[in-house]
């Protein structure tokens, strides 16, 4: 989860390329622990956040879609309310800075 909030820090400073890469160490990180345990919530959040910095990261429609569907895996694993508000809460500060819109139809998805 680390790794996840230097991505988001470093989004919110605008620093070129390395929000792309603390996102794919996020990312990295979360399949580590998933290969040991598939149905790890934190990870699998993390997996689906870490994805969607990468897709606001490096302006990817590809990576957005991608997204969608690691959250609904999260979604399959784990649909306490809490984990739902938390998820929620991130994916709006990671979007706060999607300038060319590539999250615009998972945060609609994820409304409903």
């Amino acid at each position: 989860m680390m790794r996840l909030l230097a991505g988001m820090a470093l989004l919110a400073l605008d620093r070129a390329d390395e929000p792309v890469r603390a996102f794919s160490d996020a990312l990295t990180a979360a399949d580590a622990l998933l290969a040991l345990a598939d149905c790890n919530v934190a990870a699998l959040q993390a997996r689906a956040l870490a994805i969607c910095g990468l897709a606001v990261a490096a302006d990817d429609p590809a990576q957005a879609a991608e997204a969608a569907e690691a959250f609904a895996r999260v979604d399959a694993v784990a649909s306490a309310a809490g984990v739902a508000a938390d998820t929620r809460q991130l994916l709006d500060a990671i979007a706060a800075y999607d300038r060319s819109g590539v999250l615009a139809e998972l945060r609609a998805a994820q409304d409903q």
